[in-house]
């Protein structure tokens, strides 16, 4: 019997590595290769939201990839939120913006994350007014966020921000390490519990 709970006990704790490695795995939201309007945009596990008009996915602008930005553009009124499709919180790593414009400038976005307690974390990323796009890493203090926002600046001097957001890169946010490693315990003293109990005689 020991030899046959032996290998069952090493599987099960390589499933739950296994499971706690894909709880921080990487995703990328490239926002695949149709031009449409979406009245939400999902891939990759995550969804995008505007909360007016469209999500718009077209790739009318240099570099002429598929990318996404409201319908309406980004106004003081008119944004668009990131969120995981089954509510895990998340890091946001990095990401692309380019002008969705034949008339380049130095367009803004600023980039709120919300924390599970409703606190928050801000960057602003400014373009440089040239045709094409442009990678921008976020702050390490992006990280295990319930929903980011993507924000007109309002101290920019454009009344609508023509930016397109392209290439989201985002990692789901791993377990405390007290949380994992307890949960590896457990399953441990649960298999030994077992064990000894099949061995004690009756």
């Amino acid at each position: 019997m020991q030899l046959l709970l032996r290998p069952l006990l090493l599987t099960l704790l390589s499933l739950a590595l296994l499971t706690l490695t894909a709880q921080t795995q990487a995703a990328r939201i490239g926002f695949g290769n149709t031009w449409a309007d979406y009245s939400s945009y999902t891939e990759a596990g995550f969804v995008i939201d505007t909360n007016t008009g469209s999500v718009r996915v077209n790739n009318a602008f240099a570099p002429f990839d598929y990318a996404a930005h409201p319908s309406a553009g980004f106004t003081s009124t008119s944004w668009m939120t990131l969120e995981a499709t089954d509510q895990a919180l998340f890091n946001l790593v990095s990401l692309e913006l380019l002008e969705a414009t034949s008339s380049p400038a130095p367009y803004s976005l600023i980039i709120r994350g919300i924390y599970a307690d409703d606190s928050t974390v801000s960057q602003t990323l400014t373009l440089d007014g040239v045709a094409g796009s442009q990678l921008f890493t976020l702050a390490e203090s992006f990280t295990t966020l319930k929903r980011v926002e993507f924000l007109a600046n309002p101290s920019n001097a454009y009344a609508t921000e023509n930016v397109q957001l392209d290439n989201i890169q985002v990692r789901r946010s791993a377990p405390e390490p007290g949380t994992a490693l307890g949960s590896l315990l457990l399953l441990t003293a649960l298999i030994a519990g077992r064990r000894r109990r099949q061995r004690t005689p009756v």
